[in-house]
């Protein structure tokens, strides 16, 4: 099954990307249990809802997305941030704040 979620590696492609389109950026880490359910249920959020940008960034040690998730200052993962009109409207952290916004907010 082919996934409908970008993944981000570079913060310049997230800009055009939250810049251009209502967007759910998701930050994980590979060995994460919580953040492997959350990418799930974002990817099957993106197959209904394709107008919405879904996109991951690994934020493991070493990784290029460690960098971005400084930039938002997200500290843990799995952690989450949603864009409207170019500005962010919701954050949070953890699998049960994504799972009350994806189920309550959307």
């Amino acid at each position: 099954m082919i996934s409908s979620v970008i993944t981000v590696t570079n913060g310049i492609t997230l800009k055009n990307i939250t810049d251009n389109e209502p967007s759910i950026i998701l930050f994980t880490r590979n060995q994460c249990v919580s953040s492997k359910k959350m990418l799930h249920m974002l990817d099957e959020f993106s197959k209904k809802h394709p107008h919405i940008a879904c996109v991951q960034i690994d934020m493991s040690p070493n990784s290029v997305g460690k960098a971005i998730a400084h930039r938002f200052n997200i500290i843990v993962a799995p952690s989450f941030v949603v864009f409207q009109q170019k500005k962010e409207t919701n954050r949070g952290c953890g699998y049960t704040q994504f799972l009350n916004y994806m189920t309550g907010e959307i």
